[in-house]
């Protein structure tokens, strides 16, 4: 592992230990739209997902399902594809999403392990804050 190597492409974000998320601003581009939103890394989340009305908005069209788990047991969502640009120079194309009824809580995108695991993630402490950083290694 190399984090903050200059020859990786890498996003970072920081924030007060009052808060308990690390929220991120992305471009969702699907259907012949872009539309930038507010997205969530979830370490927990197995895949990525959308809110529906994200969904709507971009005009998608569902491809079928995806099924996933909860504390609650098992579910199943509508299933999209999407472009997922996390900078200009982190982009997650035709990536499958679900669509869940999130968005109320001021995110549109929830990025699960589909998308971490493509890269390297690294938290830091530093007095009275955290640093997220996520970095994507394309030479390999």
């Amino acid at each position: 592992m190399c984090y903050g190597c200059d020859n990786m492409p890498q996003i970072s974000i920081q924030r007060k230990f009052q808060t308990n998320v690390f929220s991120y601003d992305v471009i969702l581009k699907g259907n012949g739209h872009s539309v930038p939103v507010r997205a969530m890394f979830d370490t927990g989340a197995t895949r990525t997902s959308i809110s529906k009305r994200m969904a709507d908005v971009l005009g998608l069209v569902s491809l079928g399902t995806i099924s996933g788990f909860a504390a609650s047991g098992r579910f199943t969502y509508p299933k999209y594809i999407v472009c997922l640009e996390l900078s200009e120079n982190i982009i997650i194309p035709d990536l499958a999403v679900g669509g869940i009824n999130i968005g109320e809580n001021g995110y549109d995108v929830i990025i699960g392990m589909d998308v971490i695991c493509q890269g390297e993630l690294m938290i830091m402490r530093d007095s009275d804050k955290q640093t997220l950083i996520f970095q994507v290694d394309y030479t390999k």
